[in-house]
């Protein structure tokens, strides 16, 4: 499709835990997502002991996330 008068940009983000998230010299620097993964344990935790005593389901909020742009 190159050459039809417009160009395509892809970008790629990745969560920043992965080891392919720290820049080498043979891996360019990617833009990630920074999450907290002990607060995402914890809430997993939560919903499955509710599940698990057969509790109604009740949505916890949203967790902070953080874009790192490089």
């Amino acid at each position: 499709m190159l050459g039809r008068g417009y160009r395509r940009i892809a970008y790629i983000i990745g969560p920043s835990y992965l080891p392919t998230s720290t820049p080498t010299p043979a891996c360019p620097q990617l833009t990630t997502v920074r999450q907290p993964m002990d607060a995402f344990g914890v809430s997993l935790a939560t919903l499955v002991l509710d599940q698990i005593e057969d509790r109604p389901f009740q949505r916890t909020g949203l967790l902070p996330t953080e874009v790192v742009a490089r």
